[in-house]
């Protein structure tokens, strides 16, 4: 599979981060579980675009199941306490990279939007020829 071109990647890339920061930051009087699954949906996706413009020339099977791994282990890593690691989660960045709270079913959702975004990432990437172009004057 061709890699998407690059500066699509950073298109959607950017447009998922600000999608996330506005379903979580901006009060738009959105149910909770939209404000916490759609915030984990968003932050997922924008990791598996990421991570497919890194491995850009690797299968979308690859990419999401490297997305949906490091997704799952930073929530993981929730669970790992030190003072200094503490004091990085209570930061703004801290709680946007790493999140506060351990919770199995943001590792659920996040899958869902790994997979979302291999399946919708297939839209995004030129297919190639199975024919050969015909030589000039031909």
């Amino acid at each position: 599979m061709r890699p998407r071109p690059f500066l699509l990647s950073l298109v959607l890339l950017f447009v998922t981060i600000v999608a996330g920061m506005i379903v979580r930051m901006v009060p738009l009087d959105l149910s909770p579980l939209i404000v916490k699954y759609g915030g984990s949906m968003l932050w997922a996706l924008a990791i598996y675009w990421l991570v497919s413009t890194v491995f850009s020339r690797s299968s979308l099977v690859f990419s999401a199941m490297v997305a949906g791994l490091l997704a799952t282990a930073v929530e993981f890593l929730k669970l790992y306490h030190t003072s200094d690691l503490e004091a990085f989660r209570y930061t703004l960045l801290g709680t946007l990279l790493l999140g506060k709270i351990f919770s199995f079913s943001d590792i659920a959702a996040y899958w869902f939007a790994v997979s979302f975004g291999a399946i919708l990432d297939m839209q995004f990437r030129p297919a190639k020829s199975r024919y050969r172009q015909p030589a000039p004057g031909s």
